[in-house]
């Protein structure tokens, strides 16, 4: 279940990203363009799909985020000194929060706003930085689905954390399965890239 959201999440993010794209360029046509165009049903209808977007991310991100914070059993330390799970745990997890404050504060404001000029600017501003913060602090690397052998692997146990063949409680037979798989699914990959590049 937890892998068909994520990939829910991941494609719901092109949707978030494209509009914010939409709304970037309508903001400029409109706020430095020589006609002052009134703030239209196309402008509103951006910065509502926008907005739904986002907050469907949100509730789809939230639930991905308890899960994988219940994974590590909301160990702050260990999550903190680890560049990967640091990323997904807390700095994406806060970035696109603040991103999506932002598109909700637009959408609000210039539906509130009368001067066109002024609600162009706003939705300029808003999204510009909106978007900046999600391409800063999307996982690229998850969001492509990539895997190269510098990828860190990462699984679940009985709770307990296998990150990088950090020691842990996990039978050795059980760890020399799990890593064989990883490496096999490494080769896969490595050779499916091989031969998308050499087409």
């Amino acid at each position: 279940m937890r892998t068909g959201i994520l990939h829910l999440h991941s494609t719901l993010a092109i949707l978030v990203l494209l509009f914010l794209v939409f709304g970037i360029i309508r903001g400029f046509m409109g706020y430095l363009g020589k006609n002052q165009e009134i703030f239209g049903a196309r402008d509103k209808r951006i910065t509502l799909l926008t907005l739904i977007f986002a907050h469907t991310q949100l509730l789809l991100g939230l639930f991905l985020w308890f899960g994988r914070m219940s994974d590590w059993g909301w160990d702050m330390g260990m999550i903190m000194k680890e560049p990967g799970m640091r990323l997904l745990g807390v700095e994406h997890f806060i970035t696109m929060l603040i991103a999506i404050i932002l598109i909700t504060v637009v959408r609000v404001k210039t539906k509130k706003m009368t001067e066109a000029p002024k609600q162009y600017r706003l939705m300029l501003g808003g999204f510009s930085v909106a978007l900046l913060l999600i391409l800063i602090r999307i996982p690229w690397d998850q969001w492509s689905m990539k895997l190269t052998p510098k990828s860190q692997f990462l699984n679940v146990y009985n709770t307990k954390l296998i990150w990088n063949n950090q020691d842990c409680d996990v039978p050795e037979e059980e760890w020399r399965a799990l890593s064989s798989k990883y490496q096999e699914a490494v080769s896969a990959f490595q050779h499916m890239n091989e031969l998308i590049q050499s087409r």
